[in-house]
C-alpha cells in the first residue's frame, strides 16, 4: 500500500505497528516541527527536535510557547527545562591543539502531553545544540529519522546527514545503527551530495517541483552495507517532495560464523 498523506490515505498498518511507541529524531529542525508532530503523534511517543537556533537570548526556553497549544486533542501535562534557558553560538580555542571550534551550551525543553481521546502520553523535546551530539547523547533507538529543509549555505547547518564521502563522519551509519528494522527515513533530500554516495537516491528530487509523482520514479536501493531502502510514502513538499523510505536493515553475520 502506498501512503500519500496529502490525499488522505492512512499509514499502512504494518508500518503503524512497527512505529508504535518509538522515537522520532529530527536534527536541524528549526520551526518545522508541527508537520511531523501532526503525522506521527498518534503513533510515536517520544519526539526530539534539535537545532542551534533554539532558545537564544531573544527567545529563552522558559518563554517559548508549547508546540501543541493549538491542538485541542492534546493537553499539556508538564514542562521541564534542562540547561541554561538561553545561549549563543561561541567560538572557543582548544588549549591542547590551539584549534578553534564551535560551542553551544545545550538546553532541552521537555513538554509532556496527554492525548485526550485515547489517554496516551507523548513527550516533545526541543534541544538547543548540534544534531550529532544530540543524537549520540539522547537517542538509543529511533523509529523515524526526519530531516528536511536544511542546506549547506547561509542559514543551513551544512551537516551532511544523507551523505557518505571520504574523510567525512558517516552520520548515516550512526542513524542506521540506532534505527529499528522497518523504521522510516523521511526526507526531502537536503544536503544529499550525489557524487559517490550510496544514498544519492534520497536526494534525487531535491529542489525540484516534482510532487507525489516522485514515488513512481524512484526504485528500491541498497547501501554499501546491505541495508535496503524502499519508498512507501509522500508526505508533502519542502525543498522538493518529502518521501518516506522504509529501511530493511542488513543482517550481519554472527561473530565466528563462516560466510558461504
Amino acid at each position: 500500500m502506498i501512503w500519500q498523506q496529502t490525499s488522505g490515505s492512512t499509514m499502512p498498518e504494518d508500518i503503524r505497528c512497527r512505529l508504535e511507541g518509538t522515537t522520532l529524531f529530527y536534527p536541524c529542525s528549526g520551526d518545522d516541527c508541527l508537520h511531523s508532530l501532526t503525522i506521527f503523534s498518534p503513533i510515536v511517543t517520544d519526539f526530539w527536535f534539535v537545532d542551534l537556533g533554539y532558545f537564544s537570548p531573544f527567545s529563552p526556553a522558559d518563554r517559548v510557547r508549547p508546540l501543541l497549544r493549538h491542538d485541542p486533542t492534546y493537553s499539556l501535562s508538564d514542562v521541564t527545562i534542562e540547561g541554561p534557558v538561553s545561549a549563543n553560538l561561541e567560538r572557543r580555542i582548544d588549549p591542547c591543539t590551539g584549534k578553534e571550534y564551535r560551542w553551544m551550551d545545550p538546553c532541552t525543553r521537555i513538554e509532556r502531553y496527554q492525548h485526550l481521546p485515547s489517554g496516551r502520553e507523548i513527550q516533545v523535546n526541543r534541544r538547543r545544540g548540534f544534531g550529532p551530539s544530540g543524537m549520540r547523547k539522547h537517542i538509543n533507538q529511533m523509529g523515524v529519522f526526519f530531516y528536511r529543509g536544511d542546506s549547506g549555505g547561509e542559514g543551513g547547518s551544512g551537516t551532511l546527514w544523507l551523505t557518505v564521502r571520504r574523510k567525512a563522519t558517516n552520520l548515516m551509519a550512526e542513524v542506521l545503527q540506532r534505527m529499528l528494522d522497518g523504521g522510516l527515513i523521511v526526507t526531502d533530500g537536503s544536503n544529499c551530495c550525489s557524487r559517490r554516495n550510496s544514498y544519492k537516491d534520497l536526494g534525487r528530487f531535491y529542489q525540484t517541483a516534482v510532487d507525489a509523482e516522485a514515488m513512481s520514479r524512484v526504485g528500491a536501493f541498497a547501501d554499501d552495507t546491505g541495508n535496503r531502502f524502499r519508498c512507501i510514502g509522500y508526505l508533502g513538499q519542502r525543498y522538493g517532495p518529502t518521501l518516506a523510505w522504509q529501511v530493511e536493515k542488513a543482517l550481519l553475520p554472527l561473530a565466528g560464523a563462516v560466510c558461504p
